[in-house]
């Protein structure tokens, strides 16, 4: 079974309450979407970053910790949407980062458990050599791949938020790079957090000053 989880965000203007986000809205006309649709609150998040597979699992419950400290909520693995404030985001890419390089006892397995950033992989006493895998431990591309892929991704999630900051401390908003398969990415196209608005009218008042604008982050986990 596949498992999936995004960080993903709405643009509401901050004199009315209005959202002016919906998904996938880079060429309205040929969108499915209905105004009745606005109903559903998560037909108004866009996408910022894609995490999949088993062997995300553990980063996906670390994300739920910070939250939890972030948010004073007690989220559990295998609720769906958890809401964060903005000033999360740092420290769940810091804890990303962290993914790039898994402990000794964990680089070995199929689906990993935990990583550095987790406070009981800390308090272990650390191995003095390098452990040895199984015979049924997985390849050594695998294990690569499972670390190398949380570094891009980190590096993604770092940009985005360096863009995020530009719009909060400078109200200057320049559309962050994009990579496949790692948010605001739809088959060949790139597409920037001012595509998810739907009405051109905003997107040009959004573009001029995007300090009008509030922005709302959540965890969408889908199990």
């Amino acid at each position: 079974m596949s498992f999936y989880f995004y960080i993903e965000a709405k643009i509401t203007e901050k004199a009315t309450g209005r959202c002016i986000t919906v998904p996938h809205t880079k060429d309205p006309c040929d969108y499915w979407f209905r105004d009745d649709d606005y109903a559903y609150e998560e037909y108004r998040y866009f996408s910022v970053l894609e995490i999949c597979g088993r062997d995300s699992v553990a980063l996906c419950q670390s994300w739920i910790d910070i939250i939890n400290r972030y948010t004073k909520a007690d989220w559990k693995f295998g609720e769906r949407f958890l809401p964060f404030p903005p000033s999360a985001l740092r420290e769940m890419c810091s804890c990303l980062f962290s993914y790039t390089m898994l402990p000794e006892d964990n680089r070995f397995l199929w689906w990993p458990e935990t990583g550095y950033w987790d406070p009981v992989q800390r308090e272990k006493e650390p191995p003095s050599a390098y452990a040895e895998p199984a015979d049924n431990s997985p390849g050594w591309d695998h294990i690569v791949d499972a670390e190398t892929s949380p570094f891009y991704l980190a590096q993604k999630l770092r940009n985005f938020i360096y863009q995020y900051e530009s719009i909060h401390f400078e109200n200057a908003f320049t559309p962050p790079e994009s990579l496949r398969d790692t948010g605001l990415f739809d088959e060949d196209d790139v597409l920037r957090p001012e595509d998810f608005i739907l009405r051109e009218e905003d997107r040009i008042a959004f573009c001029k000053n995007p300090q009008a604008y509030e922005w709302a982050f959540w965890l969408n986990v889908c199990y």
